[in-house]
């Protein structure tokens, strides 16, 4: 193998060599295929935004595909398919318009300091593949006349990826340094690069997988794209140059192999955790490295089957695989990469049927769709008051799992989230020999506010009629007739949907970048900071009692009797103000200021602004609601002021905005 084999291999083609020569054909007529499926849709498709002439605009904006358009314009997508055509006929004119579009995106985007896309860093480390590739064809074609444009675009590049503002942890810091360390193997100009670049990946592979070989990305889809950019460097890049990440190489990534063995489901798909596509084996051995995959993980499915239980408190994941069952359920992170709103969140599958799922990511593009897949929404956990919460704090401690144990007749596993700011969540979970799932969630608050607990059913039970009550919700499985039986043991209020995929809300589901799927959606809503809920899938009529005793969770069904000790585990709560706020009639509101200070004579005081400069005061008061009529029109804030009149202590704070 030499380097550009190698290069082929890191910018993965992953399309026919048959279809690369019609893609090509439309790029040689001026159709810029930007990429393949996607912009367009399809390539027989001459969308006016992708003529490429004179007129050619590199600020494309086709509303939700307006972020993969840019980014895979400026990695310079549509010279790599020329550039597999290339490969298969050899014909210069591919060379050659490969060329028309490089000069054409240097002298229009190289140095545009408005463009995102341009030296965003994972485009310039494909970018930079690219390029060196085309200049080895052209060279190898003795076709010079480039060659001084292209060196100093490459070392243009090679500066970019050496500085270490430009660098960053994850998988695009370690694009950066396979691409510096294959370049500066190309120019063959500066060893201090190339060591740069060793130490860096080094550094990065030590914190991209922890001890027990999970990649930190809070995803699934990118464990195993780190796990495919790793193997190829070490075994198709570093070992060509006689290099090596390091001795234990070997050993950690095997870790790795393994945990993908924990998280492949009986029907061989994988959970769709976090952000990237859905994958399942097949797919996983069709990839680059699959013979590599293939050789591990059977042995290592077939190694774990006598372990029900994988509990990972440091990454804050834990799954059950027993009799077919798989359920996932997560709280916790060790950085912030890719990660969703799903701590306390599960997935459960059995044997060919997913069940209850993660939602997906739909895009990167951002906007409303963007963040409702990222949010709680999407997810089988927990909602406060309709929000989510933000998940992508740097309060680590305020995420977790707590507590686990294991026996014959059940397993027991906590976990809680303390980032919605008016409550601490413990959530937990037991899993009964019987493959009962019972959950407890308790909410820890000085405040009354709706809770509601979601569940996303898979969109294969979307045809089927489901029974629903306050309290329980029924419905089959319309292929294997197994039924689903969510239960409340607590009084509830039910509310049940099936998604709008034109709307960024619950009840809608993808597997795939930018498409969707309507789904079931199901809540219970309560206003009394608990759920008592069991779980049962396959076993049709079958009755479960299940009950809270002081600390202790009581479960009855069939000849199973259960008294489980709840673990305890207090954590001081938020100290927090908000504004209730009620339209009375009219212009006229009311406010009432709800807080859990400390304060053993408060009283209270109101700033009402107008368009930014203060319009009315209302004085201080031993009453926490402010009645107020509005006169004129406008854009009104409120500031409220908290003053215990003993420690003359006082809590500043604003309530949002009011449009009149």
């Amino acid at each position: 193998m030499d380097l550009k084999n190698i290069i082929f291999n890191h910018l993965e083609l992953k399309i026919s060599n048959q279809y690369a020569m019609k893609v090509a054909k439309r790029i040689l007529d001026d159709i810029l295929i930007i990429r393949v499926g996607h912009v367009p849709d399809n390539i027989e498709l001459s969308p006016d935004y992708l003529i490429f002439n004179n007129n050619f605009n590199w600020h494309i904006d086709i509303g939700e595909k307006t972020n993969m358009a840019m980014f895979h314009l400026n990695t310079l997508e549509p010279i790599k398919y020329l550039l597999q055509a290339y490969e298969i006929d050899n014909n210069d004119k591919y060379l050659y318009k490969a060329i028309e579009i490089l000069e054409a995106w240097n002298n229009n985007l190289i140095e545009d300091k408005e463009s995102t896309y341009t030296w965003y860093d994972h485009c310039v480390s494909e970018r930079t593949l690219i390029i060196i590739l085309l200049k080895i064809n052209l060279n190898n074609r003795n076709i010079n006349d480039y060659n001084t444009f292209i060196h100093t675009l490459l070392s243009k590049h090679q500066l970019y990826l050496a500085d270490s503002d430009n660098h960053s942890l994850g998988n695009h810091g370690l694009m950066i340094d396979r691409s510096l360390y294959i370049l500066t193997k190309y120019l063959n100009n500066n060893d201090s690069y190339v060591l740069l670049a060793k130490k860096r990946i080094r550094r990065l592979f030590d914190i991209s997988f922890t001890k027990n070989g999970i990649n930190t990305e809070n995803s699934i889809s990118y464990h195993l794209f780190n796990m495919d950019l790793y193997l190829i460097i070490e075994y198709e890049l570093l070992n060509y140059f006689e290099d090596s990440i390091g001795e234990d190489f070997k050993k950690r990534i095997e870790a790795a192999f393994n945990y993908i063995a924990i998280f492949t489901q009986n029907n061989t798909k994988f959970p769709n955790i976090g952000d990237g596509e859905r994958y399942d084996l097949k797919q996983l051995y069709s990839r680059r490295m699959g013979e590599t995959y293939q050789s591990y993980i059977p042995k290592m499915l077939k190694r774990n089957e006598e372990q029900k239980n994988f509990y990972f408190p440091d990454e804050g994941i834990f799954y059950y695989k027993q009799d077919k069952r798989f359920f996932s359920f997560i709280s916790g992170k060790l950085y912030n990469n890719h990660k969703h709103g799903d701590d306390l969140s599960f997935t459960y599958s059995f044997d060919e049927d997913d069940i209850l799922v993660d939602c997906g990511t739909y895009t990167y593009q951002k906007g409303e769709f963007r963040k409702h897949f990222m949010s709680a929404r999407s997810h089988n956990g927990l909602i406060v008051e309709n929000k989510s919460y933000p998940f992508l704090s740097k309060e680590l401690s305020k995420i977790g799992l707590i507590h686990f144990e294991e026996n014959d007749e059940y397993t027991y596993v906590v976990g809680k989230n303390d980032l919605y700011e008016s409550v601490n969540i413990n959530r937990h979970i037991i899993i009964t020999k019987l493959n009962s799932i019972i959950i407890y969630d308790e909410l820890i608050s000085d405040f009354s506010q709706l809770v509601s607990q979601n569940f996303n059913l898979h969109p294969d039970f979307n045809e089927s009629i489901a029974f629903e009550s306050d309290n329980l919700y029924k419905v089959t499985h319309p292929m294997s007739k197994r039924e689903l039986v969510i239960k409340q043991h607590q009084p509830t209020n039910i509310q049940c949907k099936i998604g709008d995929i034109e709307k960024a809300d619950y009840g809608i589901y993808s597997e795939r970048f930018h498409k969707i799927s309507p789904i079931k959606n199901v809540q219970f809503d309560t206003h009394e900071n608990i759920f008592l809920t069991s779980i049962q899938y396959g076993r049709n009529n079958s009755e479960i009692t299940v009950q809270k005793n002081d600390n202790h969770i009581s479960i009855v069904e069939e000849n199973l009797s259960l008294v489980i000790k709840l673990y305890q585990n207090s954590r001081e709560l938020n100290k927090l103000s908000f504004i209730k706020e009620k339209k009375i009639d009219g212009k006229r509101f009311s406010f009432e200021c709800i807080h859990n200070y400390n304060f053993e004579n408060p009283q209270y005081a109101w700033y009402i602004y107008k368009d930014g400069k203060i319009f009315d005061k209302k004085w201080y008061s031993e009453s926490n609601i402010l009645n107020y009529k509005f006169v004129e029109n406008g854009k009104y804030r409120i500031q409220y002021y908290i003053l215990d009149k003993l420690s003359n202590e006082k809590i500043i704070k604003w309530h949002n905005g009011i449009y009149i």
